[in-house]
């Protein structure tokens, strides 16, 4: 068989001279040594009497099984197999468990040569493809250690069912909170009717959904304005400070936990301040934690931490702490980590 290319001939011109013993073996590759042991003499010669002219410099697609030098001589060995008879010291040729569908071992052999043919005929695209990241995941990833601003409703049940909020922000509240967002959405989005299809277009529903729901629509639509209108002084309200860690609170967790000494020892940075309290990314650390997440329990004047690993920019809770004492934060630190917060 001809080589596919002018680098597999000289390859093989130079599995052809070790074979005739033209150039000491050892001055050439392992694997053009192991192609001269298994591969014949005949098919190596073909292989390099090849001449250059029209053929590539060398093949862009990975080599099919009968194209590759070592796959064929892996594959006669495997095939045919030389027997030394003790007696008279001659080589017999016999066939192998491969070849032989009788022997019993033909399965296992025939096992084995699929999976070398796999090996040799796998692209290099057949990696398997990692996840791809949800919006929702980017977005918090972005929001926490990024640094980065992203624009969010608040969520009807997370942000509704949190134990260090006040009781009175139940779930209630977070639906009416989700239909009101998803109203004014709409209404950013509706364009009004202009004046000359209006008369046409109230007919077109009132004869959609009948007289009796076309009065209660408008029914609906005037509770929803007035609804809005009561409301309308308490917009500018904020949530009290016990609700979120305010600067002073994180600048005293900070010393509690050991100051710039403690900065410098974790290799803390990209330090935050959000709904989650005080967010962080630290060093390289044996237990793989990328973000640690401390945050005050206002109710009961502790601590709450979370230890975060980030993998494919995909982040995910390892390990959280409840109820935890200004005196144990150092350990629970070093525990979860591995790195020490104090000289």
């Amino acid at each position: 068989m001809p080589a596919k290319s002018k680098q597999q001939q000289k390859f093989m011109g130079i599995v052809r001279a070790i074979q005739k013993g033209e150039a000491p073996a050892s001055k050439f590759s392992k694997k053009a040594r192991d192609v001269a042991k298994k591969m014949g003499e005949k098919d190596v010669e073909k292989y390099a009497s090849t001449k250059h002219k029209g053929l590539p410099k060398k093949v862009k697609q990975e080599m099919k099984l009968h194209e590759n030098p070592a796959a064929i001589a892996a594959t006669q060995a495997m095939a045919k197999l030389k027997l030394k008879n003790p007696k008279t010291g001659k080589e017999v040729s016999a066939a192998s468990a491969l070849k032989n569908k009788d022997n019993p071992n033909h399965k296992k052999a025939k096992g084995i040569f699929a999976k070398l043919k796999d090996r040799f005929t796998k692209k290099k695209d057949d990696k398997p493809k990692p996840k791809k990241q949800s919006k929702a995941d980017a977005d918090f990833y972005k929001r926490q250690f990024a640094g980065e601003n992203v624009k969010e409703d608040l969520d009807p049940y997370k942000d509704f069912s949190e134990p260090h909020l006040k009781p009175e922000y139940n779930l209630n509240l977070g639906a009416f909170i989700d239909h009101y967002q998803k109203f004014i959405k709409f209404m950013k989005k509706h364009k009004e009717v202009p004046d000359k299809n209006k008369r046409e277009w109230a007919l077109a529903i009132r004869n959609k959904v009948g007289q009796g729901m076309f009065n209660g629509h408008m029914s609906q639509m005037t509770n929803i304005m007035n609804l809005l209108q009561r409301g309308e002084k308490f917009r500018n309200l904020k949530e009290s400070v016990n609700e979120r860690m305010d600067k002073s609170q994180a600048t005293e967790l900070l010393r509690q936990l050991g100051g710039n000494k403690f900065r410098m020892m974790v290799g803390a940075k990209q330090m935050s301040i959000g709904k989650d309290g005080l967010t962080m990314k630290i060093g390289r650390n044996s237990k793989a934690i990328s973000h640690v997440m401390i945050d005050l329990d206002r109710g009961k004047d502790l601590y709450i931490m979370k230890f975060i690993r980030v993998r494919k920019g995909i982040p995910k809770v390892v390990k959280k702490y409840t109820d935890v004492y200004a005196d144990q934060l150092n350990k629970i630190f070093e525990k979860e980590t591995g790195l020490y917060t104090r000289l």
